[in-house]
């Protein structure tokens, strides 16, 4: 673990929301993954998907335990308003 926990935001479009111990990664080549500490729902969008508040703490992704559970995540682009 890398620090302290931070916030990250997602859209969560499977009816299966991600649990504490599991874990984000950003695809083969990120450097790192992201450990699931907390999860809250903040809304729904117009098609059923989740919006989520996720505190995570930072790992190094070669650090990840072989039967952790990964979950596929990509980074929001979205500007602040």
């Amino acid at each position: 673990m890398l620090g302290k926990p931070i916030t990250l935001r997602a859209r969560w479009m499977s009816t299966t929301l991600p649990q504490p111990g599991q874990f984000l990664c950003s695809g083969a080549r990120a450097r790192n993954a992201y450990e699931i500490v907390e999860v809250r729902v903040t809304g729904r969008g117009p098609l059923g998907w989740y919006r989520l508040a996720l505190k995570c703490n930072r790992w190094p992704k070669q650090k990840v335990p072989e039967f952790a559970t990964v979950h596929p995540w990509r980074w929001d682009k979205r500007s602040r308003a």
